[in-house]
């Protein structure tokens, strides 16, 4: 087994971000076990990716809104969505009509 120091594992992680090589063919070209060469690349704080990969954005949340209006005062709520329309007493329980839509989303 061959020791190395800072200073040449320093020179080796710096050949290693220069070469067109893959980790483990750099290793192997090299005669460094993969492991050995990962954590001491991190023990010098040198552990950054080569390339800069595309950051990855997660798609936007699609709104779960339903926009509800009064038809007339006191007669009716009305609430539509693209696919349906629910027309309720403006004299309905609320708690009634949260259960309803919660068992529509379900």
């Amino acid at each position: 087994m061959t020791r190395r120091t800072k200073a040449q594992w320093q020179s080796i992680v710096e050949q290693y971000a220069q070469s067109t090589l893959s980790t483990r063919a750099f290793c192997e070209q090299h005669n460094i076990h993969l492991q050995t060469f990962y954590s001491r690349r991190h023990a010098l704080g040198l552990a950054k990716p080569r390339h800069n990969k595309p950051k990855v954005t997660p798609a936007k949340p699609v709104s779960q809104f339903v926009q509800a209006q009064i038809v007339t005062p006191n007669c009716s709520i009305v609430m539509q969505t693209r696919e349906a329309q629910l027309s309720f007493s403006s004299q309905c329980d609320p708690l009634w009509v949260a259960k309803v839509l919660k068992g529509l989303a379900a």
